[in-house]
């Protein structure tokens, strides 16, 4: 049989537009009725223009009021180099989401870091003393690159970068090229198109934005101080750190091999058979197996590769006669 069709919601009347837009136009918002959708209940608003020094931002507001829940505001702020973010809110009031939405300057959802625009995407939560701003999503495109951070793959403290072409260049980048910042970020993967990547952020606001939006600055301006120059300089100046990610990555194959190899030692040990010892033993395998599956992150088995200096092309074809900004002696 087939599944029963869904009840499409009450189109908005001209009296329900009204009644929704009024805390709007009371701020000086006009409803844009061409890209509004009665039937769907959804209000669009007509764009405004935010003066800033790096350029005029456009703002355009869009209220979705279903029957039965809560309405949500979105705010869509598009830079003039085309780069976007958003914010939303739920509520059951559009005056209380207009009031939500206006805690959030505009200004607070770009930064720059090493020349490169960065753009955050936010969700408003109320919670009991005001609203507060959650970053969910941050976007810039460095050196030819789309790097996008997301905060929602995991609820704990993980975040997960994707890494994209812009320009359609082949790219050979090094698995550890963002694992050298330090402990929090792990190797690349590839992923469609691509590479991904994840990264330890604290696990609770209000750090946990902050944090995100920390690294994500960081990870920026690497890449765009990286991808500017030669790649025999990114092995140059990180082969230390690379060598400390080779470690970090063995460690967990290290200690697999380690239980293997000392298992056997049980056999000839002078250990009773009602020894702790030999109980945990004989039980390790299992347990450490259980183990593995509960961590957020399942660690790679396979031995890393040793770190080499890449290819002259890796970068992509421009990059074999790109210059070296920090002079051809290879000093900092």
């Amino acid at each position: 049989p087939r599944p029963p069709e869904r009840a499409r919601p009450e189109p908005l009347s001209h009296h329900g537009i009204l009644v929704l837009a009024a805390p709007f136009s009371r701020a000086g918002w006009r409803v844009d009725l061409q890209a509004s959708e009665r039937a769907e209940r959804h209000l669009a608003f007509m764009p405004r223009s935010h003066p800033t020094p790096q350029g005029t931002l456009t703002e355009r507001l869009e209220l979705v009021d279903p029957i039965g829940g809560p309405a949500r505001l979105v705010r869509t702020l598009t830079a003039p180099d085309g780069l976007r973010a958003t914010a939303e809110a739920l509520a059951t009031s559009p005056a209380v989401l207009l009031e939500a939405m206006e805690t959030l300057t505009p200004d607070v959802h770009f930064a720059r870091a090493e020349g490169v625009a960065i753009a955050y995407s936010y969700r408003l939560d109320h919670d009991g003393d005001g609203w507060r701003a959650i970053l969910r999503r941050a976007e810039a495109h460095p050196s030819g690159m789309t790097l996008t951070l997301d905060t929602r793959p995991a609820p704990g403290a993980l975040g997960r970068f994707e890494l994209l072409r812009d320009d359609g260049e082949p790219r050979d980048l090094p698995d550890d090229i963002l694992a050298v910042l330090g402990l929090a970020w792990r190797p690349l993967r590839h992923a469609r198109g691509g590479w991904s990547a994840y990264v330890w952020i604290t696990r609770r606001e209000p750090g946990r934005s902050a944090d995100a939006a920390s690294k994500m600055e960081r990870t920026v301006a690497h890449l765009a101080r990286t991808l500017a120059a030669p790649p025999a300089r990114y092995h140059a100046d990180h082969v230390r750190a690379r060598w400390g990610v080779l470690a970090r990555r063995a460690l967990m194959l290290l200690l697999g091999l380690g239980v293997l190899a000392a298992a056997p030692l049980i056999m000839v040990l002078p250990v009773g058979d009602a020894s702790t010892l030999r109980m945990l033993a004989f039980h390790l395998p299992p347990l450490l197996l259980v183990g593995l599956f509960t961590l957020r992150e399942l660690p790679s088995l396979m031995p890393p590769p040793v770190p080499r200096r890449p290819r002259d092309d890796a970068w992509g074809p421009a990059s074999i006669a790109a210059p070296d900004p920090r002079g051809a002696s290879g000093d900092r």
